[in-house]
């Protein structure tokens, strides 16, 4: 019997627990934006770029995050299986009764990702990060100074990063009126 839990739990593990993970996005200023005040131009331009590879990686997150969910389901269905397929029918007691009801827990739990985590909602994190890129590099344009432009830069990317955020208390308040 101990072998079977150990089974499942290696499974959970290894399909849907581990892949729920990723590589983290790191914000790019951990020193100042610029060696000397005013910016240079060139300065100014590096930081735009290092802004766009931040907005671009905050996407990409988001992205496999959507992808993600379907590596979940079938870690989850693989636990599922085995518990009603495999392991109750041959457990004896309050064991099977057990490994049944995980069995149709595991069923819930994957509708309830699907809801959770529905491909809308991820749409719509996807569209305010370019929102947030879009309108960060018509200001990093628009922008008269070289200093000015570095603090465009640097906004942009700290939009990006909270503009999933601000995509899901749309969508919430959207399902909620």
């Amino acid at each position: 019997m101990y072998r079977f839990l150990f089974l499942a739990v290696i499974v959970v593990a290894s399909t849907g627990c581990a892949s729920m993970g990723g590589p983290k996005v790191t914000w790019p200023w951990k020193d100042p934006a610029c060696a000397t005040y005013p910016c240079t131009d060139a300065e100014a331009h590096r930081n735009y770029h290092a802004a766009i590879a931040y907005c671009r990686d905050v996407h990409n997150h988001y992205e496999r995050f959507g992808n993600r969910r379907s590596s979940a389901n079938l870690g989850i269905a693989a636990v599922g299986t085995l518990a009603g397929a495999v392991i109750s029918p041959i457990a004896k007691g309050t064991s099977a009764t057990a490994w049944s009801g995980l069995s149709g827990s595991t069923n819930a739990l994957q509708a309830s990702i699907d809801q959770s985590f529905a491909p809308a909602i991820v749409a719509n994190r996807l569209a305010a990060v370019k929102t947030a890129l879009t309108s960060g590099a018509t200001a990093f344009d628009a922008a008269q100074t070289t200093d000015k432009k570095v603090n465009t830069a640097i906004e942009m990317a700290a939009v990006c990063s909270m503009a999933p955020g601000e995509a899901d208390k749309n969508s919430f308040k959207a399902l909620t009126q």
